[in-house]
């Protein structure tokens, strides 16, 4: 059978029951939650809002992980990535789909693209609370209007060869064999369709990678059994014609289907389902392992939990 992401949700319980031959005896079985999932991405800000010039910013964006558990959670040396979601075919390339057929539909792994380690100060999360991950964490605000955000709450930001380094705020560790850079900066989001997940730690240095003939694209193997939650997104822009997405490059026993609610230019956010308010305020957000189910789009909300 093949694996599910690592650290699922399941009720446990018991009950012991006398077996008469008095159909009419009943017996209650309670379950009870064995504390859920740990961590789950719970918001993701991946837009690209307009500057008053009418440029696009391309690094105000930020990823929420909360704490979904009754227990703590430390964030150090969990894992980030953008996880390989398929390629395309176009004029040039009809046969697209084969480039990369040899590591795609893999029940037991996922690639990852860019791959980062949290450093080994990173937060603590108790129950309930999130931490923002930021392209950069400093104050966007001064850089236009909607869609501008102070991100200087930032638990970590995303390092570049030159950007804008706060030093209040602890940097990812970048483990990609090739790292992204784009204008001197780190990661941050591109537009189309992508994946993005976090695992458990993992001794990177001897997971199997793989080099695709065509780009020279190096990717890293992540047993799924690691990770500890995944969002399939794909941004809701016409295709240029003559242009096709592939097939998506995970199975459906890690996630079936892409959530789909946002153009690259809307200062809208994605954010994770609600599934229950505990008592004592506390949220548990939905967890489907289904993106299409889990995720809707609404307005940003960095470091606010509903």
């Amino acid at each position: 059978m093949a694996p599910s992401l690592g650290d699922t949700e399941e009720l446990v319980g018991f009950s012991t029951v006398a077996i008469t031959t008095d159909s009419s005896v009943a017996a209650q079985i309670i379950l009870t939650a064995a504390g859920g999932s740990s961590l789950v991405i719970s918001e993701v800000f991946p837009s690209w809002p307009q500057e008053p010039s009418g440029q696009q910013y391309y690094v105000g964006g930020y990823f929420e992980i909360h704490n979904n558990s009754d227990s703590t959670v430390a964030l150090a040396r969990k894992l980030f990535m953008d996880v390989w979601d398929g390629y395309l075919t176009s004029p040039n390339r009809p046969n697209g789909c084969s480039i990369f057929a040899a590591i795609e539909h893999d029940p037991q792994n996922v690639w990852a693209q860019h791959l980062y380690r949290f450093p080994d100060g990173a937060r603590v999360l108790l129950p309930g609370e999130t931490a923002l991950l930021a392209t950069d964490g400093i104050d966007h605000r001064p850089f236009g209007r909607a869609g501008f955000f102070d991100l200087r709450i930032a638990a970590v930001e995303f390092p570049g060869s030159s950007d804008v380094d706060n030093p209040l705020v602890p940097n990812m560790i970048d483990l990609s064999p090739r790292p992204l850079e784009a204008d001197g900066h780190g990661w941050r989001f591109r537009g189309g369709r992508q994946y993005w997940a976090i695992a458990s730690d993992l001794k990177t240095d001897s997971l199997t990678r793989w080099t695709d003939a065509v780009f020279g694209t190096v990717l890293t193997r992540i047993p799924v059994g690691a990770l500890l939650d995944l969002v399939r997104f794909n941004f809701d822009e016409p295709r240029t014609p003559g242009f096709s997405l592939c097939t998506s490059a995970i199975t459906d026993n890690v996630d079936p289907a892409d959530a789909v609610y946002l153009k690259v230019e809307d200062t809208l956010a994605i954010h994770r389902r609600v599934a229950r308010t505990l008592p004592n305020g506390r949220v548990v957000y939905q967890r489907s392992h289904n993106s299409a189910a889990d995720w809707i789009a609404g307005k940003a909300t960095p470091g606010v939990i509903p």
